[in-house]
């Protein structure tokens, strides 16, 4: 009886000692699978900015809902994925947390002279009037109201791009703004603008974007030194129309059937583009 016992006191310990990393497995299984998606989306709308941007993809298992841009790695929590429906609703998320990335880089490397961001940029969009800018922060901090809609403004445009479905690119922030009222959020979530103030704006960034009036690749090119435009691919109009939407200033100079057109940040920086025929043929370095 005593020898049949301990027999099966041994069976059970084996059993215990196995089923212990088995478990483990299939919990670092879950985390691999959830960071890749997280990866594989992050990846796909990075094509679409003209700049290399090593970021790195992570996943956190926390029931925090939440998603950050840290140095390098862009982190989406456990409490965050399980809020989302869809690719396109992720996609909106790490799309934003990749505008910040691009946001920091651009001032560090090339606009470190920008002003402050008025209050005035919510109520201009909303009102449809032009933006007071792109990236307008000296100093980029992690929530304050011109960080957030830089990174919405940025994300939407590459998040667009990537061909997912418009809808989803507001839709998760709808769904962070009724979450937000059952959770307690961080002190620095003050600062941001209400998110369905957010929303509006992005609504009104896409039907730019489908009405040509807002080209990703003449808001790329103005401030990447890497972004080629395909010349003759775009007209005059949307050039314009483009910086309009940001609030660059436009100025347009005519040589017979050359016109070259001067768009100016609020910083001052300065860029030239050669139009030929009505149609945009490139970015001057010097006129």
């Amino acid at each position: 009886m005593k020898v049949g016992k301990r027999i099966m006191l041994t069976i059970l310990a084996m059993l215990l000692f196995v089923e212990a990393p088995l478990s483990q497995a299939k919990i670092n299984t879950n985390v691999l699978g959830k960071e890749k998606r997280i990866r594989e989306i992050g990846m796909k709308l990075l094509k679409f900015y003209p700049e290399s941007l090593p970021l790195e993809f992570k996943y956190e298992p926390s029931p925090e809902v939440t998603a950050y841009c840290e140095g390098n790695k862009i982190i989406v929590s456990q409490g965050l994925l399980g809020l989302t429906s869809s690719e396109g609703e992720l996609a909106a998320i790490i799309a934003h947390e990749i505008g910040h990335a691009i946001n920091a880089r651009v001032i560090k490397e090339f606009w470190v002279c920008l002003p402050s961001y008025s209050s005035s940029f919510c109520a201009s969009i909303l009102l449809g009037a032009e933006m007071v800018g792109l990236v307008m922060k000296l100093t980029p901090a992690p929530y304050t109201e011109g960080v957030e809609m830089e990174a919405d403004f940025i994300g939407t445009l590459l998040a667009y791009q990537a061909g997912y479905d418009p809808p989803d690119l507001y839709r998760i922030f709808e769904k962070l703004d009724s979450k937000s009222g059952k959770r307690n959020t961080p002190k620095s979530s003050e600062a941001r603008p209400p998110i369905l103030q957010r929303v509006a704006m992005i609504k009104k960034e896409i039907d730019a974007l489908k009405s040509g009036q807002l080209v990703p690749q003449i808001v790329f090119s103005i401030f990447s030194r890497k972004a080629v435009l395909t010349p003759g691919k775009y007209r005059k109009e949307q050039l314009i129309s483009t910086c309009r939407f940001m609030g660059y200033g436009i100025k347009v100079d005519a040589k017979g059937k050359e016109e070259i057109v001067k768009v100016k940040a609020p910083c001052g920086k300065e860029t030239w583009f050669l139009i030929l025929n009505g149609k945009v043929e490139r970015k001057l370095e010097d006129p």
